[in-house]
């Protein structure tokens, strides 16, 4: 019988918790009809237990530092995308100062060349690092100079500051707030994995292409979850029978 992966949903935080009962009843939603009536009471009250568990902790993740981030984090990114625009044209300067300069700033700093697409608490973390390699390296501060990039940096690491102590002060306050949720969440993680095991049946016993599809889908979702656990937290299957846990 084909299994769903392990997945120790106990482990995650409720935000992430929440995210994945809400996604996984949306993907079953088109297929509701072709699940088999218990998949369909299974899908039916585990949804139901869902929505209020999402709601809370959807209002707890509302913040009044919220807006100032995603100003702040904007301010970062545009300064970010300057540095690597100034670099990048200055590679193919004719200048043969400007243009080593660039290239070495170009090779140094590959590995933060995209942190506007990262999570927001690796962007800053790794803005911070970026910072303090240039900051820590003549050379490397003597080349941004060269292309005078030097006062961007200089901007960019002062709003890097500042966005980092926002999204600590927001995650203060998000969690002095949190505990109100887990009053909502055994329900809820209880028909989410009374769901997982009506699927996991009725695929094997009463199988058609609509529960395949949901069941690779739910699959694709657990191992993306599953990602999410630090890897000190993820116990074995023999301790999992220990606690009260998640399929």
């Amino acid at each position: 019988m084909k299994n769903l992966s392990q997945l120790s949903v106990f482990r995650l935080p409720n935000e992430e918790a929440a995210t994945l009962f809400k996604l996984t009843y949306e993907i079953t939603e088109p297929v509701s009809g072709s699940i088999g009536e218990l998949g369909l009471a299974a899908y039916t009250a585990g949804s139901q237990f869902m929505l209020p568990f999402y709601a809370q902790v959807s209002q707890i993740q509302k913040s009044e530092l919220t807006e100032q981030i995603t100003s702040v984090r904007i301010v970062c990114n545009d300064l970010s995308s300057e540095i690597n625009r100034v670099i990048t044209f200055e590679s193919k300067s004719r200048v043969n100062t400007k243009k080593d300069a660039a290239n070495m700033l170009k090779f140094e700093l590959k590995p933060y060349w995209d942190l506007s697409r990262k999570s927001i608490t690796i962007q800053f973390e790794k803005t911070g690092e970026m910072i303090s390699k240039i900051n820590n390296s003549p050379e490397l501060q003597a080349a941004a100079a060269e292309i005078k990039i030097d006062t961007i940096l200089t901007e960019l690491e002062t709003k890097n500051i500042t966005l980092t102590k926002l999204y600590k002060e927001r995650l203060l306050e998000v969690s002095s707030r949190e505990e109100s949720s887990t009053s909502l969440r055994p329900q809820a993680q209880e028909g989410y994995k009374l769901f997982c095991e009506v699927i996991e049946l009725s695929t094997h016993f009463t199988p058609n292409q609509d529960l395949t599809n949901l069941f690779n889908q739910m699959e694709e979702l657990r191992i993306k979850y599953h990602a999410l656990i630090p890897k000190e937290e993820i116990i074995t299957d023999e301790e999992a029978d220990e606690v009260d846990t998640e399929m």
